[in-house]
């Protein structure tokens, strides 16, 4: 009997609670809100014994959960990953999706191979190593080793402190906000990386080290991404810096793609490259080169051997439809555009680009538009630079030709980037656009604008619907993709005019017309009229927004009732002796504290007497 009573204190208690909390409105864990790391690993999502094409993740540990599994050995092969919330891994050490560029002895690569599905969420606060304690590995990055997809996904205040270790003999190590390294299955697209660092200690003993405010070493497709605000740096000064890639290899494209920020290598550094864009693009000397188009760069490059405002180094390279608005400064050789090009190329080239950076206090050679020429050049054609900037040598700018400021933001400058109207340049307010810049988003704010503020007031299916066309907007689009965008603004809008109201709830008109006598006959031909007139003047078809007017029907017609007058010597109205003043509960105005209040104390009166009559026992 005892434990029934406390089971049925306890039961009431939480009841109440339950109740408390359930009419406060308090629900599910609102949209935009980020599921916070605790540190912890989930991998009970993924059963490897019943292996599923897709699956959904939506809290920080089960993040960390595909982490441990990759690492694991488990690639995840055409399998997709998708994200379906923000997540904040709250300054946690993070261990990267793919920890192993190589293979150890007697253990499988840890490389991802699936498809990571962004969904256009954000991961914030990623953590890796810190500067008393840097990551030790081969690579660093949310992901590390990458041979599938990544879209659609942006990183914010991500930081990281890598130092490489050596690693089944490999001749390369890499780190990068996103993905370290990604092989020629590879591809990223529409990511981001927001208010980033990355500090790198090269050493002179170890293999390459190349970094990148996105992905580190490249030998697939980068297209539609972006860094802004990033921060990159070499304490050391012997590796590759790149603000969106630190080095692309042969076959690699880059497209679309953009970044601002800071690049930080050493004065007079003795083997380096730093790029705005990229630290080194090196194609193969045939058909394989490396790709580099409709890309731009802003920010600084400061220190490094080789420092171009959009690449430190293009050998075997193909550059198309580039520009950059970098200062290079304090590097040993330094270009506006390139630090150093050419190595015996047969498949490299650079046209259609220009640069309006500035070059400054190098240490051997600053370059308006390249800092440094090998014998074999790569050929330039229809490239300029800002002037006055620092003459040029001849052999070093072969094909790029000096343009005042106000060239930059006329039509001439649009027709010879164009070839008169086959590119892709466009104006822009101080120079021309080249389509990797962000998209226009005013309208989808416009149309967000547009949203009523209380969706509560609108039918599940439309409001669904609305959402639907929310989630899918991507906020990583770039110029060229504006008819994107603006497709994506009109998707809200369509859905925002589509939003139907709720119908009202009649239940009080209802139950009002259900307190009619059967039988009117036995009233005065005046209380009728008035009965019949309020039943005819319920307003039907309304919506939720004219509650009021329907229950003040509702009570029209219950006064109505209690005002039916019976004919002489006729049957006494029932009605007509209900206290005056009573009300009746407005339509879904059911309080449900005043009793959960009672059922409350009722279980604390109860517990109460439960432990007196312990104690009386135990003193008996």
């Amino acid at each position: 009997m005892i434990l029934k009573h406390r089971s049925l204190c306890i039961f009431l208690v939480f009841a109440f609670l339950g109740a408390l909390l359930a009419g406060a409105g308090i629900t599910a864990k609102a949209k935009g809100i980020p599921s916070l790391w605790d540190g912890t690993v989930d991998t009970s999502w993924y059963d490897p014994n019943v292996p599923q094409k897709e699956y959904a993740i939506s809290s920080a540990p089960q993040l960390a959960g595909l982490a441990q599994l990759v690492n694991q050995g488990n690639s995840l092969e055409g399998t997709t990953i998708r994200l379906h919330s923000d997540l904040d891994l709250a300054g946690h050490n993070w261990i990267p999706i793919g920890n192993q560029l190589e293979a150890e002895e007697g253990k499988m690569a840890a490389v991802f191979s699936g498809t990571f599905e962004g969904n256009g969420h954000i991961i914030s606060n990623l953590t890796i190593g810190s500067q008393s304690s840097p990551y030790e590995g081969s690579c660093a990055g949310l992901f590390g080793s990458v041979n599938g997809h990544i879209s659609n996904l942006s990183l914010e205040n991500a930081s990281i402190f890598f130092s490489p270790k050596a690693q089944g003999g490999q001749a390369y190590a890499a780190s990068a906000i996103l993905c370290a390294y990604l092989g020629e299955s590879g591809s990223v697209d529409h990511c981001l990386a927001a208010n980033s660092s990355l500090s790198a200690v090269s050493l002179p003993t170890s293999r390459l080290l190349a970094s990148g405010g996105l992905v580190g070493i490249c030998y697939g497709k980068i297209s539609s991404a972006s860094v802004r605000e990033g921060s990159l740096s070499d304490p050391n000064g012997f590796g590759t810096l790149g603000g969106l890639c630190g080095a692309a290899g042969p076959g690699s494209v880059l497209k679309l793609c953009s970044s601002s920020g800071e690049i930080c290598g050493i004065e007079n550094a003795v083997a380096s490259f730093a790029g705005g864009l990229l630290g080194a693009a090196l194609g193969d000397n045939g058909k394989n080169a490396a790709s580099v188009q409709r890309c731009c760069a802003q920010g600084t490059v400061t220190g490094g051997t080789w420092s171009g405002g959009l690449i430190g180094n293009a050998s075997n390279t193909v550059v198309e439809n580039c520009y950059t608005t970098v200062t290079v400064k304090n590097a040993v050789y330094g270009g506006g555009f390139l630090g150093i090009g050419g190595d015996a190329s047969t498949s490299g080239k650079i046209s259609n680009s220009y640069t309006f950076g500035q070059v400054s206090d190098c240490f051997l050679y600053g370059g308006a538009f390249t800092g440094s020429q090998k014998e074999s050049l790569e050929k330039l054609s229809g490239c300029y630079y800002l002037a006055p900037s620092p003459a040029p040598l001849p052999e070093r700018n072969a094909g790029a030709s000096a343009k005042p400021s106000e060239f930059f933001h006329s039509e001439a400058a649009l027709i010879l980037l164009n070839h008169s109207s086959d590119g892709p340049w466009t104006a822009g307010e101080e120079y021309p656009y080249c389509g990797a810049e962000r998209a226009d988003y005013s309208a989808v704010e416009q149309a967000a604008a547009s949203i009523p503020t209380d969706l509560n007031n609108y039918t599940e299916k439309t409001v669904a619907s609305l959402n639907q066309a929310i989630d899918q907007i991507l906020y990583s689009c770039t110029l060229a993709e504006q008819a994107e965008v603006d497709s994506m603004a009109q998707t809200i809008e369509a859905a925002a005019a589509a939003l139907v109201l709720r119908p009202a709830d009649y239940m009080l008109v209802e139950e009002a017309l259900a307190m009619v006598p059967q039988d009117l006959s036995v009233y005065t031909k005046e209380s009728v009229a008035a009965l019949t007139d309020a039943v005819e003047t319920v307003p039907r078809g309304q919506t939720v927004l004219n509650q009021a007017e329907v229950d003040l029907a509702a009570h029209a017609i219950e006064q109505a009732v209690i005002g039916l007058i019976p004919l002489e010597g006729g049957t006494e109205n029932k009605f007509a002796n209900q206290p005056e003043g009573e009300e009746r509960p407005e339509t879904g105005d059911f309080d449900l504290l005043p009793i959960f209040i009672s059922l409350l104390l009722s279980a604390g009166l109860l517990l109460v007497g439960w432990l007196a009559k312990k104690k009386k026992k135990a003193r008996a």
